[in-house]
């Protein structure tokens, strides 16, 4: 007959043996845990309950995971979770344990490389787009040249555009102005450098023309300096003109009249304002001057102080830079009297009537009688 073997045993639920000899074993049979020792601790072999709680970790700014046995702890035990590149571990009032992305980190390359210009850039290491900044072209098989609208509006000069109509741009065709702050007044080179006379112009640097300020020759091959004719024909006053021949303009230098059925006559603007005594005048409205019809004066610092043409005045020139004498009159001589001063029809101080005159008389005398004064 065979022999059965029992162990100490428990029949106490959470019952543990407070000592064995080293190997010896001990079973808690409602627990189903069996305990040994190594001599100088008793511990569990079998049937332990692990469990596992969160907590926060405010000295790393993270959470743990803390594992218990049969809720004791371990040492050591905690798993603790730390945030790093925009990663966020968190702990709610639950226990949850939270990790969420801020967006605020950083990759050394994409997790999906992505294509730009043709070639795949995944953020590792620069990238030649050709037709850039490389030989070759881009790929321009949209629509640019027949499209009717943008695919996303743009503002030109301040003024949204997305293609569907035409805009009007303040200080260019509307009343307003445009933000001139870039930096025109103030490069220091073009974007794209320029040919002026064969010679390449950057603007960072003066530069030579030959055959202008340096030795050499200009391209002349044109026909300006010797030409006999116009390319196209112009008209001027009415009349076809190329070159080949002098030509006659009706009411110029020939009979007839130019047209003139221009709108100077009914015109109500003049396209430049101008300015009259003082006051910007377009013709669009009326105008006070100052000192003509408004109170006020009138610039007179012009050169009234003489004659722009200077006359003759008892015979003795006036331009009115000086007094002048006139002889016979406060000088020495005489003056021309051969006009009709002497055969006046009245004068203050004539002696004699120019023409004798008949004096009717009436009463004892009868007839009539001339006088001449």
């Amino acid at each position: 007959m065979s022999s059965i073997i029992k162990l100490k045993r428990s029949l106490t639920p959470g019952s543990a043996p407070s000592s064995l000899e080293a190997g010896e074993l001990a079973i808690n049979l409602p627990d189903k845990k069996i305990y040994s020792s190594n001599g100088s601790s008793v511990f569990s072999v079998s049937g332990d309950t692990y469990n596992a709680v969160t907590q926060a970790n405010a000295a790393v700014g993270g959470a743990d995971i803390v594992l218990t046995v049969d809720n004791d702890s371990l040492s050591n035990d905690a798993i603790t979770l730390v945030g790093s590149g925009g990663v966020v571990v968190g702990r709610a009032s639950n226990g949850a344990i939270t990790v969420t992305d801020d967006g605020s980190g950083s990759a050394a390359t994409l997790t999906n490389a992505r294509t730009i210009g043709g070639v795949s850039f995944d953020g590792s290491s620069n990238i030649n787009l050709p037709g850039v900044n490389a030989a070759g072209n881009q790929n321009t098989s949209g629509n640019a040249a027949t499209a009717t609208a943008l695919a996303s509006g743009v503002n030109v000069g301040g003024v949204s555009f997305d293609g569907t109509i035409n805009i009007t741009l303040p200080g260019v065709d509307a009343a307003g102005n445009q933000d001139t702050s870039g930096n025109a007044a103030t490069a220091t080179a073009l974007e794209t450098a320029r040919t002026l006379g064969g010679v390449s112009f950057d603007g960072t640097s003066n530069i030579n023309l030959p055959g202008v300020n340096a030795d050499g020759n200009q391209d002349t091959t044109g026909n300006a300096a010797t030409a006999t004719a116009l390319e196209t024909a112009r008209t001027i006053g009415g009349v076809s003109f190329d070159g080949t021949g002098n030509i006659t303009l009706p009411g110029v230098n020939a009979e007839g009249n130019q047209n003139t059925t221009g709108n100077a006559a009914t015109a109500s603007q003049l396209n430049n304002a101008i300015t009259i005594g003082g006051v910007s005048f377009d013709g669009s409205a009326a105008i006070n001057l100052s000192g003509v019809n408004q109170t006020g004066n009138q610039d007179t610092t012009g050169s009234a102080a003489t004659l722009t043409t200077s006359r003759n005045i008892g015979g003795v020139a006036f331009d009115g830079s000086a007094d002048i004498n006139l002889p016979g009159v406060n000088a020495a001589g005489n003056q021309n009297t051969s006009g009709t001063a002497a055969n006046a029809t009245l004068a203050a101080d004539a002696t004699k009537l120019a023409t004798t005159r008949a004096i009717a008389v009436a009463g004892a005398v009868s007839g009539t009688a001339n006088f001449e004064g």
